[in-house]
């Protein structure tokens, strides 16, 4: 496809950007630091081979080095980042509607510095439902640690209302049972 611009400021620091899809909203979602504004995010709609970009929204004014997972539980955008006030580690949930963000508010789950940290290792684990970084910390010699972080959001239950296609209760062998449905079935 065609070269698209997709911010007119210079990109500035050791984390340029970092791109990912959300299946939900089928959408591509970047992650950058500009010279000027801090950290950016911008949700993007791809066709073909061309994406058309919304409005980009700062997300931290101080970050230096960020990355981004989509939790396909909580159905958001979890970015983990660190600013220039004191290089601990922030999180910011993002909420995509089309090219639509909203910006949670930010919280520190990691109270020590990553003042060097270059890139953070980010990935979301659908089977345990959590969402483990891993980073390299100043106030530990320079080890590495991770940190599992879990976002809040609602599951379905079942119940006696809203189940599909299971019997109210128990059946005995070669008995007659009525099956009750959420809607029609395609056949």
């Amino acid at each position: 496809g065609s070269e698209l611009i997709v911010e007119s400021s210079a990109m500035s620091g050791p984390n340029y950007g970092n791109i990912i899809y959300d299946p939900d909203e089928k959408k591509v979602i970047l992650l950058y630091r500009t010279s000027s504004g801090g950290g950016k995010i911008v949700a993007g709609t791809v066709s073909g081979t061309s994406v058309t970009w919304g409005t980009a929204v700062v997300f931290d004014g101080n970050m230096t080095t960020a990355n981004l997972v989509y939790d396909s539980q909580a159905k958001k955008v979890l970015v983990f980042f660190n600013n220039t006030s004191n290089n601990h580690g922030r999180t910011r949930e993002v909420t995509v509607n089309g090219t639509t963000l909203t910006v949670g508010s930010e919280s520190v789950v990691l109270s020590q510095d990553l003042g060097t940290s270059t890139s953070f290792g980010l990935a979301h684990d659908s089977d345990q439902n959590v969402n483990i970084v891993f980073v390299r910390k100043n106030s530990s010699g320079g080890r590495f640690a991770g940190i599992c972080i879990r976002l809040a959001h609602l599951s379905e239950n079942l119940t006696s209302e809203n189940f599909i296609g299971m019997p109210e209760s128990r059946v005995a062998n070669s008995a007659t049972v009525t099956v009750k449905t959420q809607g029609a079935i395609s056949k």
